[in-house]
């Protein structure tokens, strides 16, 4: 495989072309550090999401577009609250990680729709601006 982040294989599977762990929303890449970079604290230090303020229930400003890996069946009974049902490459918007548990995510789905859906089910999709 070539050197990169993401690339197409067949059948719409993705396949990652290096170790590096891929961005969470909310996690910036500096100039500095590549496209590649993750923003890293030191191990003793905490991170600068952990000392962030926590989000207003208001949506916030940087709304990261995501897409559902796999399908997901919401848990009417689930104690997060409302959850979405996922379908494999719909798109969602990321509004914040749930107060307790951070392998879920608040999203809006294409329909208005707002409830939790399960972390590791997204990825954050990044969209590169090519002016020269």
């Amino acid at each position: 495989m070539s050197p990169g982040r993401l690339q197409g294989c067949s059948r719409g599977v993705f396949g990652l072309t290096n170790w590096e762990p891929l961005r969470r929303p909310g996690e910036s890449v500096t100039a500095s550090q590549g496209e590649g970079a993750r923003e890293r604290a030191s191990p003793g230090a905490k991170s600068a999401a952990s000392q962030a303020p926590k989000p207003s229930s208001a949506p916030s400003k940087s709304r990261a577009p995501i897409l559902a890996k796999f399908n997901y069946k919401k848990n009417p009974g689930s104690p997060l609250g409302a959850e979405l049902n996922l379908k494999q490459g719909e798109k969602l918007v990321y509004l914040e990680v749930h107060a307790d548990n951070e392998h879920w995510w608040l999203a809006e789905n294409s329909d208005g729709e707002v409830g939790y859906v399960p972390a590791g089910y997204m990825m954050v999709l990044i969209h590169y601006s090519h002016s020269k």
